[in-house]
């Protein structure tokens, strides 16, 4: 008898909170926001891409602190991209589940391609990009031969840049830190 009293008070309960709680989801922001990728070649929803993807877009690359491509590496599961090259940084060797490119000869094609608007970069020497002027960023994990070609057993990085509009613009930021620390990217 006790445990039906119980479940008459927890379900009449229930029915008295519901309609706080659909009040409240409706005023509230969503908390993703939907994002297009051209993952399959075309424009598609994020949710719609039949393929492991992982998608950044332009504005919030700078809010989560990532400013080139090896930065990209640190938000997306199964990625890992290291630079390489004594003296300089321009160059980047991207590794998704473990496949990539260690020797770094022109005679060998690395296994993850890097697209930028769609054209491939052959070479890891002048991968790593500044993401400044970028529309979005997009990780396809898993062979993506089919739409990439033979160098992306391990995966595609997918840069689109923004297109050049008719307003003029620019962007100033400056950060302050301890010990007198000043940056202004």
């Amino acid at each position: 008898m006790k445990i039906t009293f119980l479940a008459i008070c927890g379900l009449v309960a229930t029915f008295i909170c519901l309609p706080n709680i659909t009040v409240a989801q409706e005023n509230s922001e969503p908390l993703f926001e939907e994002i297009i990728v051209t993952a399959t070649k075309r424009s598609q929803s994020i949710y719609e891409v039949p393929v492991a993807v992982s998608a950044f877009e332009g504005d919030k690359l700078a809010q989560q602190g990532i400013v080139d491509i090896v930065d990209i590496g640190k938000f997306v599961p199964n990625l890992n991209i290291t630079q390489f090259s004594a003296g300089h940084v321009s160059s980047s060797n991207p590794f998704i589940r473990g496949i990539g490119l260690q020797d770094h000869l022109i005679t060998t094609d690395p296994g993850v391609g890097v697209y930028v608007d769609g054209v491939y970069l052959g070479r890891q020497v002048g991968q790593n990009w500044n993401l400044t002027n970028i529309e979005r960023v997009e990780v396809l994990r898993g062979p993506q031969g089919t739409l990439y070609g033979r160098n992306s057993i391990g995966g595609a990085i997918n840069i689109i840049t923004k297109e050049p509009g008719s307003d003029p613009g620019a962007r100033v930021g400056i950060e302050i830190a301890s010990r007198e620390r000043l940056n202004a990217p």
